[in-house]
């Protein structure tokens, strides 16, 4: 048989199998329409001037505006980080490439060829470029999303290890609902995120009767994301242990293909920051970027945690605020044990803990304040080649294991004792996350609980912030 016949045949194969694996293929979350295609549009200066208000409305309601005004010149926007964006099958994934939107802007289709897809180019025009959010982007690393599961990236249903990628932070503005090999998939994810320490931002599905999807926001380590008005996903995952908290966050957007990218815009800009910070307390850690954005969120009306679940149900740790998760990245506070001063509102750090163990934050609030605490650490896979000597065939380990880490915040008793005024305790997600719309002054200490026996010992990230109730407190816009 001719050699380039082979190829075609072993090519027609793998898709083959790949879409076997992975059902039906990816589409847009319920009830999204296709993006206008600009360049067939005979109204393209009004659908533009469209997109240009709906950004610049979530930069305000994202809590850009503000950072902008309080940094000026020197606020973050992408510069040097390396994004990898996520659409549509084979040959139709791409935006278009030579739009004046995007000037200066390099894609690279890693997927090969393909032609113009109106929804790749909707939520690339999000992010990146001259009126993008996070304009600083200047290479975006493309992949169909079937290939990206496949060969181009997480390689599922093969014995070989994902790839390396330069892209720091990828966007996944779709959903995959029919699923055979969803196990290898998640856990592929979450690997990647841990160990390469790669953030995704995924959307969930529209709809506030829908399911959390399969893939990929039921991943452990991804940053699932939700619409604004959480009319998204909820009632927890149901696959990789049900009941799991996502979304873990809300964004703008009239659908949660547009909420994605503003996540992952803000991401961007928070990769950048944590490339100038003290680089020994580490800040570029997915799960440092994730808790600071999930302890940064403003809670909006009707937001509440239930028993065992940390996050809300539908709004997640709440609405995307990066001003103030600015802030808390940008603070120097705190080591474990050591005092966050009185008039620092803000602080984050990245540890390891051992099992049975306790690490501790104290802090003091002087006034009544509005308080928001966040845990994050990831699952973790195996993720390595081993043959099954009986069928002599190679394998990729995928087993996972987690950590179980609760959070509390005491009250430190000067004249009676020490109380505990709130617990965050599932057993089953990896994250815990504490909100007092009130708390009083006094003085406190966060403490991290490590439940599980394990001897392994596990990193985690931790942030907070507090404001005093005679402060202006950041609310959710509507």
């Amino acid at each position: 048989m001719e050699p380039i016949l082979v190829a075609v045949i072993i090519t027609v194969a793998l898709v083959a199998v790949g879409r076997w694996l992975w059902g039906i293929g990816p589409i847009l979350a319920a009830n999204e329409p296709n993006i206008v295609d600009q360049s067939q549009d005979s109204q393209t200066a009004n659908t533009q001037r469209a997109g240009d208000t709906r950004l610049h409305q979530a930069s305000r309601r994202a809590g850009l505006e503000r950072l902008t005004d309080r940094l000026g010149a020197k606020v973050p926007v992408g510069s040097g980080i390396i994004a990898g964006h996520v659409e549509g099958l084979g040959g139709d994934y791409m935006p278009r490439q030579h739009a004046g939107e995007f000037s200066g802007l390099t894609f690279l289709a890693k997927s090969g060829q393909s032609k113009a897809n109106s929804h790749a180019h909707g939520t690339s025009r999000v992010i990146y470029g001259p009126k993008g959010l996070a304009p600083g982007v200047s290479q975006v690393h493309c992949y169909s999303a079937d290939h990206f599961l496949g060969l181009g990236y997480l390689r599922s249903g093969t014995a070989h290890p994902p790839v390396r990628s330069e892209a720091r932070v990828f966007n996944h503005s779709w959903v995959y609902r029919n699923v055979i090999s969803v196990g290898d998939v998640l856990r592929r994810a979450d690997y990647v995120i841990d160990t390469h320490d790669v953030v995704m931002v995924v959307g969930v599905d529209n709809g506030r009767d829908s399911k959390v999807p399969a893939i990929l926001s039921s991943a452990f380590n991804v940053i699932a994301v939700g619409n604004w008005t959480g009319n998204s996903s909820g009632g927890y995952s149901v696959v990789e242990t049900s009941g799991r908290c996502k979304p873990d966050i809300v964004a703008p957007g009239n659908q949660t293909s547009f909420s994605t990218p503003v996540v992952s815009a803000m991401v961007i800009r928070a990769l950048e920051l944590a490339d100038t910070l003290d680089p020994r307390r580490q800040p570029q850690r997915a799960e440092v970027i994730k808790a600071s954005l999930l302890a940064g969120a403003v809670k909006p009306d009707g937001w509440r945690s239930r028993e065992n679940k940390p996050l809300d149900p539908h709004f997640g740790a709440g609405r995307i605020d990066i001003d103030n998760s600015f802030s808390i990245l940008t603070s120097e506070c705190c080591g474990v044990g050591q005092l966050t001063p009185p008039s620092v509102q803000h602080g984050w750090n990245f540890s390891s803990i051992q099992r049975h163990q306790i690490d501790s934050y104290p802090f003091t609030i002087p006034r009544s304040s509005e308080v928001s605490i966040s845990l994050v650490w990831h699952r973790r896979v195996i993720g390595r080649p081993s043959v099954n000597k009986k069928t002599n065939t190679t394998l990729w380990m995928s087993a996972a294991r987690l950590a179980d880490l609760d959070l509390q915040l005491v009250q430190i008793g000067l004249q009676a004792p020490s109380q505990v005024v709130a617990r965050s305790t599932s057993k089953i997600d990896n994250v815990e996350n504490i909100f007092r719309r009130t708390l009083p002054a006094g003085q406190y200490r966060i403490e991290v609980i490590r439940q599980d026996g394990s001897r392994e010992p596990w990193e985690y990230a931790i942030a907070w912030r507090y404001k005093s109730k005679d402060l202006p407190v950041a609310r959710a816009g509507r």
